[in-house]
């Protein structure tokens, strides 16, 4: 005994019309500045607000990084420790 397919009450064109992309909405465009009366959005909290472009060239990284090693006797293989010592030091000193 064969089984039946069920009908679908759906018909061509509403499937042709569910499948076709639709046309996108226009994006809305965002305030760029703030009127009388308007707040400020922000998205970042206040610690973002506080937070600063520091700008440390590899020259003074690889200048300290070389007086770390200098200071500790000359070890070899500490290299790449020296170096994040040296740029955290640096940054530190920045940031203040």
């Amino acid at each position: 005994m064969a089984k039946k397919k069920a009908r679908s009450s759906v018909s061509k064109k509403q499937v042709a019309a569910k499948d076709s992309p639709k046309p996108a909405a226009p994006a809305k465009a965002k305030p760029t500045s703030s009127g009388p009366g308007r707040q400020r959005e922000s998205t970042a909290g206040p610690k973002a607000a506080r937070q600063v472009e520091i700008k440390i060239t590899h020259d003074q990284i690889a200048q300290r990084a070389y007086e770390i090693w200098l200071a500790q006797g000359r070890p070899s293989g500490q290299e790449q420790r020296n170096w994040y010592e040296a740029e955290a030091e640096l940054i530190q000193r920045k940031s203040r």
